[in-house]
């Protein structure tokens, strides 16, 4: 048999074997089921925030489903309960509240179609306080990374998330607004208003736990907290990094361990097979109820570095204003009711060539290039410098 006609069966057989495959959906990907997933700590010293959310089929159109209008509480084995407050779509909080550290604690919720969830009671731990937030030059970019230790070696377990917060500018400064009456038109923008620099901020999203119990020394060195690309906008003119550090026990160092492989570490045939996740929330009025997350008790340790630019090697930023663009809107009318109806934000006045006084009218763009308050906010946070 020739080559040519080898080729050619080789080439029909493989057909044939591809047109018998059919799409693997398991059950599991279409099922409706949404399960209860609790993230937060029980801080004893500071704010204690907890995120009620439910999880989401793979194929829905929206990645996060807030539990609102929920009845949250902290308990102790004392029968004292502290409640928290709805403050956002899914977020309580418990703020202003110094909780005894010799006492344990737990979570109760209460969600809105009466199902009840408990966490187990909980022992407080006293966070270590950081040595030090630092950074390095990587080839991909900055690398954070944060320094602790713990003389009173009371704990070996430890997990750290951040808060970032950052300067950006809109690509065009906007001296002027349209008012909300067309006989007004538009007017000089005041000080208070100026939407051309503001203040943008993000949190950590991914899992950040290390352990000292493998080692002879109870310290944490050059632990990596995240990486930001050399181009990002983020080191337009000052960008602050504040992280926060817990102190948790092994059964929530083994918990955050595994979802870390299940949610950030599969894809590739030499990773980690999924394993069962196994927490500290349980619903009561159904005992069959899976619930997703782990509840802590303690203090929490900060520290925030700041960086600027200018210690930065030069790099071009990366920022979403490619296809910004300015229009010129000239008008007949004097109170320019047509830019009223714009979709645009006026940015400088288009005056009259000859006489230099009257104007003609304006320049504009779109509001994504000119008010950077859709990203961020115009309002300097208290803890800026």
């Amino acid at each position: 048999m020739s080559y040519r006609y080898s080729y050619i069966i080789y080439i029909f057989f493989t057909l044939v074997i591809m047109s018998c495959k059919k799409p693997y959906s398991p059950n599991v990907i279409n099922s409706t089921n949404s399960f209860l997933v609790v993230e937060g700590n029980i801080n004893i010293n500071d704010t204690t925030v907890v995120k009620l959310s439910r999880t989401v089929n793979i194929y829905s159109k929206t990645s996060t489903k807030p539990v609102l209008h929920a009845i949250v509480t902290t308990e102790n084995d004392e029968n004292r309960s502290f409640p928290l407050t709805e403050v956002s779509n899914g977020k309580y909080k418990l703020g202003g509240v110094l909780l005894d550290t010799t006492r344990k604690y737990r979570l109760r919720i209460k969600t809105s179609d009466n199902k009840e969830y408990l966490s187990d009671f909980v022992q407080p731990r006293v966070t270590p306080l950081i040595d030090s937030v630092g950074y390095t030059l990587v080839r991909d970019g900055v690398q954070f990374y944060v320094n602790t230790h713990n003389s009173k070696n009371d704990t070996r377990y430890y997990r750290w998330d951040y808060a970032e917060t950052w300067i950006i500018h809109s690509r065009y400064i906007s001296l002027f607004k349209a008012t909300s009456s067309p006989r007004m038109g538009i007017v000089n923008r005041r000080l208070s208003e100026e939407i051309s620099r503001c203040w943008a901020s993000d949190t950590s999203s991914s899992i950040t736990i290390s352990s000292s119990a493998n080692l002879t020394q109870n310290v944490i060195a050059n632990q990596s907290i995240i990486l930001v690309p050399l181009s990002s906008e983020k080191f337009t003119e000052r960008y602050s990094l504040l992280v926060n550090q817990y102190a948790i026990n092994k059964d929530a160092y083994v918990y955050y361990e595994k979802l870390k492989k299940n949610t950030e570490q599969l894809g590739s045939i030499f990773d980690a097979e999924p394993s069962q996740l196994t927490g500290n929330i349980h619903c009561i009025t159904n005992s069959d109820e899976p619930v997703i997350g782990f509840i802590s008790a303690g203090s929490v340790s900060h520290k925030r570095i700041f960086v600027d630019p200018e210690k930065l090697p030069h790099a071009i930023l990366e920022t979403p204003y490619n296809s910004c663009s300015l229009d010129s809107l000239l008008f007949t009318d004097p109170y320019f009711t047509k830019f009223y109806y714009s979709d645009e934000i006026p940015v400088n006045a288009i005056v009259d060539p000859i006489i230099q006084k009257d104007t003609l009218g304006f320049t504009g763009s779109s509001s994504a290039c000119v008010d950077c308050t859709l990203r961020g906010t115009n309002k300097q946070p208290g803890f800026w410098q």
